[in-house]
């Protein structure tokens, strides 16, 4: 009998996208909330010699989802203030 596999959180979950701006990644979340898309948010510090690039903040939010409502939360985006849709950076599968 062959034993069931389970699949990791890990293998599972895909990066949505990276934001560097605390009010965007608040919206962001209040509309992937309202229409009942799980995510998880991480920070990631940012080096000192490497914020120019990152217009000056210190940490970066990434927010990763399940792989199978990729769909939902891309169309769940476009209900987004067009201002914020400009502070993130979308990963495209």
């Amino acid at each position: 009998m062959r034993k069931p596999s389970y699949r990791t959180a890990q293998e599972s979950s895909i990066e949505l996208c990276r934001i560097f701006n605390p009010v965007a990644t608040k919206h962001l979340k209040d509309c992937l909330i309202n229409s009942c898309v799980s995510f998880v948010e991480s920070y990631q510090r940012i080096p000192f010699w490497k914020r120019e690039s990152s217009f000056g903040y210190s940490k970066v939010c990434v927010v990763t989802i399940n792989r199978h409502e990729y769909k939902k939360a891309r169309t769940s985006l476009a209900d987004l203030d067009p201002y914020y849709k400009e502070k993130i950076f979308l990963n495209i599968l």
